[in-house]
């Protein structure tokens, strides 16, 4: 065994595993140069995937993290490392925007008589220029993880949300200009093209509405572009209300990412089941969890429609015993159904025959004519004997 001690940043447990002696020797070619960076990333992410001892997906990252750290921080330690040789603070700087800021040139000549110019500090106003090494920005780390770990089709979704909202407007015209854009709320266009969700309401109202005069206006240069607008005037409050607003939202969907259609389809089939088992009164907790399930996916990029296991804390919420949404909105949802089927639309017969003992507000039966629904009873009615 060697005396000589190893150096704090290469301590590692007395027996490493097979996959942390790679992720160490793909580092150190790195070091040394016999390997690119997008190389090393590569062959530590497939060295920590092919190992058995590690389970978790989360696990997985942090430890493929762990040594994707160790390559920035050797970016940077080089980079210092070369302006201090230079007898510079920094080669470059690089402005808030991503731009680097162009060498001064070497002064000589009649250039040295030349007056100084003037230095202003540094402020925190975003225009000024400022020092950054974006390879110490973490999230750049997660992103390379990603490009190995997320599906095909999150990576496809979002590049083409990137490349809707960098013109959105512009991207809606060409989308409405398609002779096969279906029809929807014009509203709910933007909710697609930037990958939210869609307000299922509004695609309710929509389907049920007559009216073609309502208009709203947009103007693209020169061009104003009118569009029909809805206000949500219905509300989704059953199964067949879902899915008659789910059938146009997935058909839009569809129609900006195509690619999505094997998604939409089995998260449509996932709630139709949630709705097959449960009960009817208790449609609304359904509901409830379809707009948190839509309202999480349309917030991050690296979870789809398909991903039930990431919603279970979210079906545990609204929809069992003692979840918190449940419990919270389940007294008033259940009264107002209790109110509904407590009482019936017929007339009290016992009533008519003055035999009704319980007052109007706690009978069963409606205290109205038995003949014409009017607030008197049958003896006094006018159309008694056109009843008869």
């Amino acid at each position: 065994m060697s005396n000589h001690a190893t150096p704090s940043h290469e301590e590692e447990p007395s027996s490493p595993s097979p996959a942390i002696k790679k992720c160490l020797a793909f580092v150190e070619d790195y070091r040394q140069s016999r390997m690119s960076k997008s190389a090393a990333i590569y062959s530590i992410i497939g060295a920590i995937a092919d190992t058995g001892s590690i389970s978790e997906q989360s696990e997985r990252e942090a430890v493929a993290g762990t040594y994707i750290t160790r390559l920035d921080q050797h970016d940077a330690l080089t980079s210092l490392a070369a302006n201090r040789g230079s007898g510079r603070s920094r080669s470059r700087s690089r402005t808030y925007d991503g731009r680097e800021e162009p060498e001064e040139e070497n002064t000589n000549g009649a250039d040295q008589h030349k007056k100084p110019r003037a230095t202003t500090p540094v402020s925190s106003s975003p225009t000024n220029k400022r020092f950054t090494d974006e390879s110490l920005y973490p999230w750049h780390t997660a992103e390379a993880i990603a490009e190995v770990t997320l599906s095909d089709s999150l990576k496809l979704t979002h590049k083409m949300v990137i490349n809707y909202t960098a013109d959105l407007k512009y991207a809606k015209w060409s989308l409405l200009s398609s002779k096969f854009v279906p029809d929807f709320p014009d509203a709910e266009w933007n909710n697609i093209l930037s990958g939210k969700s869609v307000n299922l309401d509004s695609v309710f109202s929509r389907s049920l509405s007559t009216a073609t005069n309502n208009r709203t206006v947009e103007t693209l240069g020169e061009f104003k572009l009118l569009f029909r607008a809805t206000k949500p005037s219905k509300t989704v409050e059953t199964h067949g209300d879902w899915v008659t607003a789910w059938g146009p939202t997935s058909r839009a969907t569809r129609f900006a990412f195509p690619h999505r259609e094997r998604e939409l389809n089995a998260y449509r089939d996932c709630i139709t089941g949630y709705f097959a088992a449960t009960h009817p009164k208790f449609h609304w907790k359904i509901l409830e969890l379809d707009k948190s399930i839509r309202k999480l996916v349309g917030s991050v990029h690296d979870t789809e429609l398909s991903d039930f296991q990431k919603f279970r804390y979210l079906e545990a919420r609204h929809i069992q015993f003692g979840g918190i949404a449940s419990d919270s909105s389940s007294q008033s949802k259940e009264k107002a159904t209790a109110k509904s089927e407590w009482r019936s639309s017929e007339p009290c017969r016992n009533w008519n025959q003055s035999a009704c003992d319980q007052p109007a507000s706690k009978c069963k039966y409606r205290h109205v004519c038995q003949f014409c629904r009017g607030k008197h009873r049958k003896g006094e009615c006018d159309r008694k004997e056109d009843r008869a």
